[in-house]
């Protein structure tokens, strides 16, 4: 099962018995750790400043900014890809290789939705900077220091769309 660190603070809080955050896109692993299947998340992503990585299936999928390493050259797509399964050491980078490219694109398209649908990019902290002149917050903030989707949706509505 692909499982990711978010998972640990909803699993916690679940256990406790506590009231979920709205804005957290961890899934809860108490049927995990009590032995039963539950599939938690279509893919696993890790985060660098400068890349992600995408594990799905037997793929894992490195993803760099366009021109990442134009100082060594002109590098415009630049990605590694690796079948888990066969390469488990990551080796062999597929990425380049023309009968990859619908696998390369497929989990192009996963991150590129999980980008869009996930709550951890608009974390903002602390929560007083989006004050007006007047001190008052265009923004409402959850418990957690973020903002919710549906306050996004609202703001995008309202025609504040460069609310980052």
């Amino acid at each position: 099962q692909i499982v990711q660190s978010v998972d640990l603070v909803t699993t916690i809080i679940s256990l406790a018995e506590l009231p979920q955050l709205k804005t957290s896109d961890g899934e809860d692993m108490t049927l995990l750790l009590n032995g039963k299947e539950k599939p938690l998340h279509r893919i696993g992503v890790t985060e660098c400043p400068f890349s992600k990585s995408v594990i799905k299936d037997n793929w894992r999928m490195v993803y760099y900014p366009i021109n990442f390493f134009r100082h060594y050259g002109n590098f415009e797509n630049v990605g590694e890809l690796y079948d888990l399964k066969k390469d488990p050491y990551e080796i062999n980078n597929l990425f380049y290789l023309e009968e990859y490219q619908p696998i390369v694109n497929e989990i192009r398209n996963e991150l590129l939705n999980w980008l869009i649908s996930s709550t951890r990019p608009v974390t903002v902290w602390p929560p007083n900077e989006g004050a007006n002149k007047y001190g008052h917050s265009i923004f409402n903030y959850d418990l957690d220091g973020k903002l919710t989707i549906a306050h996004l949706q609202e703001l995008i509505d309202k025609g504040i769309i460069y609310y980052l």
